[in-house]
């Protein structure tokens, strides 16, 4: 069998040495593709953009497809100041910076804006003549739309995996030009639940959403950690300037935005909380909100731009607890890292009824004097280590990677059946 992941910003999480933002998609893709590539029936690629020539094609048995884009870095430089809307003028400033003065000409030079997108999302050409049996693809935006579209052109099944409940925002029930946040159309939204031929989702409630409001089955698979590897990363040394010197603190992770992350409610807790320490992973994307975070955080917060995903283990292996500020998520896989490690979450409003299930901490269901209240009584006061092992243990049983990467391995030959039972029908 021969299958294609496709998640285009995923080079940082399968080489270190590339800088880059990692987020769930990132993480969860990596993972999957790694364990599944072992298989021994099993070949797969992987889809990635990159604005030059990759290192190496082949990374853990997996192979690379790298899609060349010149102009990533340059179109990341602009999209972070300007927004383009579908009236005229066409653009909207968001923040100025001289630099514009060059990026933007030189931009349209290269590749004129297109306000409005296509009717129909088109194939991507790089995959179109790709050796692959199916393709699978994550979160509901443009380039999952085209990967849908490669599939339908070329005969091949795609399987859609959601990335977070964004994935299902209310927009994508109208066939409407209007954008959610990260710049993903109704229209496009709509068109890519609706044609994808699976739908792998987080959680029941995605499961339960997906068919109210889409009408759509789906397959629940939750999200998996490789307990191994992550146990063995919590074995290595942890160098002090990473962790800007502390020995121990609150950790957040997320990145610089206005969107449901809020780096800004991680500060609204370090101030109720003067006398614990935090540390933030900021990975870089809104200049503005990444400026404005640096300037107001209060001095028992100290932050970091980027930490490459192999070295994640270390930051957790120091941490008393990890704190999640989102509006909201798919699964984080923050979430089961925290628990293999052994310390308690704290969340804001997101899953509140997963960590009660398993026991692995606290949802304030929007209430930051609550959330306030549990970070600072789990800083004064550790959990017991018997507590700290039977959630590790309901974790490593749930979501184990080989049983979750086998879970897709069989969802991938059942819907090669009866795709090819549907083809001979037809």
């Amino acid at each position: 069998m021969q299958v294609c992941f496709v998640a285009l910003n995923a080079l940082p999480a399968i080489d270190p040495t590339i800088p880059g933002p990692i987020g769930g998609i990132e993480t969860r893709s990596w993972t999957l593709a790694r364990s599944i590539a072992q298989s021994p029936d099993v070949e797969l690629r992987f889809a990635i953009r990159h604005h030059g020539r990759v290192r190496t094609t082949h990374y853990s048995g997996v192979t690379i497809v790298p899609m060349i884009d010149r102009l990533l870095s340059l179109r990341h430089a602009v999209a972070t100041r300007v927004d383009v809307v579908p009236t005229f003028p066409f653009l909207k400033l968001k923040q100025w910076s001289w630099n514009l003065l060059w990026q933007m000409p030189l931009l349209a030079i290269c590749r004129p804006f297109k306000p409005r997108p296509p009717a129909t999302p088109q194939p991507l050409p790089a995959l179109r003549n790709l050796p692959t049996d199916l393709f699978c693809t994550f979160g509901v935006q443009s380039t999952s739309a085209q990967v849908v579209a490669t599939g339908r052109a070329i005969g091949k099944p795609v399987v859609l995996m959601l990335g977070s409940d964004g994935d299902l925002h209310p927009l994508f029930q109208q066939e409407t030009d209007e954008r959610d946040q990260y710049g993903t159309s109704g229209r496009i939204g709509r068109y890519t639940l609706l044609n994808a031929d699976l739908i792998v989702v987080q959680s029941a409630t995605q499961q339960k959403r997906l068919r109210d409001e889409f009408s759509r089955d789906s397959l629940l698979i939750e999200n998996p950690i490789d307990v191994p590897r992550w146990q063995a990363g919590l074995q290595q040394p942890v160098d002090p300037h990473m962790t800007r010197g502390l020995d121990r603190y609150v950790l957040w992770v997320g990145r610089s935005d206005t969107g449901p992350k809020r780096p800004e409610e991680c500060l609204e807790i370090a101030r109720r909380c003067p006398n614990v320490h935090f540390l933030m992973v900021l990975n870089p994307y809104d200049p503005i909100v990444e400026r404005h975070i640096h300037q107001t955080a209060p001095p028992n917060v100290r932050i970091i731009e980027r930490v490459p995903f192999e070295e994640m283990p270390k930051l957790f292996k120091q941490a008393a607890i990890f704190l999640n500020t989102s509006s909201f998520e798919g699964f984080p896989n923050t979430f089961l890292q925290s628990a293999i490690t052994g310390i308690p979450v704290g969340s804001l409003v997101v899953m509140g009824d997963y960590l009660r299930e398993i026991d692995l901490g606290f949802c304030a269901d929007g209430d930051l004097d609550a959330l306030a209240q549990f970070v600072q009584q789990s800083w004064d006061t550790p959990r017991e280590a018997e507590r700290v092992d039977a959630v590790r243990q309901r974790v490593i049983e749930r979501h184990a990677l080989a049983r979750q990467s086998q879970k897709l391995i069989e969802a991938f030959r059942t819907l090669l059946d009866t795709y090819g039972s549907r083809d001979g029908e037809t």
